[in-house]
């Protein structure tokens, strides 16, 4: 086992289904071991063949999904960040974004007026839970 999927399993945002909004940090193929289905959208198709793998070509088919507890974020895709609103406000789903910095204040109203705060730091990324 690597050390990201070490610390993904130590984090405890394992289980369900995941999307991934970019290439998860370039741990993509890691992150399959952990969730039932994981829903990617990016600018680039992926080269992964795995039965749990659903790839999506247009953003806006990502929001209706129903059963997803973690989203893993990359930062070059922060611009689709408030898109997310309704997915976070419905299911409450564990956002982990890209690297160890917690991301600023400046960025994060949106997290915050729903309730998110920063839970932990684990190298290559960070976790964001419902608190309130």
């Amino acid at each position: 086992m690597n050390k990201f999927k070490k610390r993904l399993a130590k984090s405890a945002t394992i289980g369900g289904d995941a999307l991934v909004i970019g290439t998860a940090f370039g741990h993509l193929e890691d992150i399959l071991d952990f969730y039932t289905t994981v829903f990617v959208w990016d600018n680039v198709i992926p080269d992964i063949k795995a039965r749990n793998f659903v790839f999506k070509k247009d953003f806006v088919l990502v929001l209706p999904l129903k059963t997803i507890s973690v989203i893993f974020m990359d930062l070059k895709h922060k611009d689709k960040f408030d898109s997310l609103v309704p997915v976070m406000a419905s299911q409450k789903p564990i956002l982990v974004f890209e690297g160890e910095d917690i991301l600023p204040k400046s960025q994060t109203t949106t997290l915050a007026s729903h309730g998110f705060n920063a839970v932990s730091r684990h190298g290559y990324f960070h976790v964001w839970k419902k608190v309130r």
